[in-house]
């Protein structure tokens, strides 16, 4: 990058709020998220949902004339949602800024093509995923939270005849409750794959945690969770994995997005009968 193309971004940096910053770092991270969702992320900060959302909408066009983020050409909704269905991405400059001013990101050059309709739906189930941890954290339903996106999130592992295979979670997080430490991997299902598949991602998993590596390092081994679109879905996989010969018990559940609540609370427990977490003294 030459001298100017540098001397420019730190110039526009210093243009940017702490909350624009955050946003940019959060779509680098999660890729997609609409004016909504990055609106929930700050909501407690401000005395209405109305205000969060106004005041969202305003740092997002900023930056928009700044050439840092741009929307796609898919809204959410329709044309009746309004500027809360935009969906919103890093540009290249973006990118760039983000790892020359803050060193976070790569200096690898940043895609900016639109996104197919089945990606974009998927990263956005994901990116709701992430904001509704989050939100427990801000109302109090959880003391904290901490988040990884892919790839940050993706495990590398040995296949047979040591062949390097790599199980890939859509989302990872680490929840702690007044008693307990919760690790988890997420799975987003949108009803779009054959079970089968669902099926062989999760002998993956059973053969990565056969392995030891997450037990080694963080001592117990993440509850694997598979968030279906809708509860009919969520019982056509548990059907397929139960006729599954080779997998662990309890070693997976499958749910639909309005069960956070309860799992993150209560563990997995709550809706299986096994709980994957660790008491929090023994985290500390």
């Amino acid at each position: 990058m030459s001298g100017r193309g540098s001397r420019m971004l730190h110039e526009t940096a210093r243009q940017l709020t702490d909350r624009q910053t955050q946003m940019l770092r959060f779509l680098l991270a999660h890729r997609l998220a609409t004016t909504s969702q990055l609106a929930r992320l700050y909501r407690q900060e401000h005395a209405t949902a109305a205000s969060a959302l106004r005041q969202t909408t305003r740092a997002l066009k900023r930056m928009e004339q700044l050439h840092l983020v741009r929307t796609l050409d898919r809204r959410i909704g329709g044309a009746k949602a309004g500027s809360t269905g935009l969906v919103w991405s890093l540009t290249e400059p973006g990118a760039r800024l983000l790892h020359l001013v803050h060193g976070v990101g790569t200096s690898r050059r940043y895609r900016t093509a639109e996104p197919s309709p089945l990606f974009t739906e998927h990263t956005l189930a994901v990116t709701e995923l992430a904001v509704r941890l989050y939100d427990a954290q801000h109302t109090g339903l959880i003391e904290d939270v901490t988040v990884q996106a892919e790839p940050h999130c993706w495990r590398r592992y040995l296949g047979p005849h040591g062949v390097p295979l790599t199980v890939k979670p859509d989302l990872a997080a680490t929840t702690t409750t007044a008693e307990y430490v919760y690790e988890w991997f997420w799975e987003i299902d949108q009803g779009s794959e054959n079970p089968a598949r669902v099926v062989d991602r999760c002998h993956q998993y059973a053969v990565y945690r056969q392995q030891g590596i997450e037990q080694r390092e963080r001592g117990v081994f993440p509850a694997v969770v598979w968030i279906a679109s809708t509860s009919k879905r969520a019982q056509l996989l548990r059907h397929h994995l139960d006729r599954t010969t080779g997998l662990p018990d309890g070693m997976f559940t499958i749910t639909t997005i309005d069960q956070l609540p309860t799992l993150l609370t209560e563990g997995t427990g709550a809706l299986t009968s096994t709980i994957r977490g660790g008491r929090k003294e023994d985290h500390e």
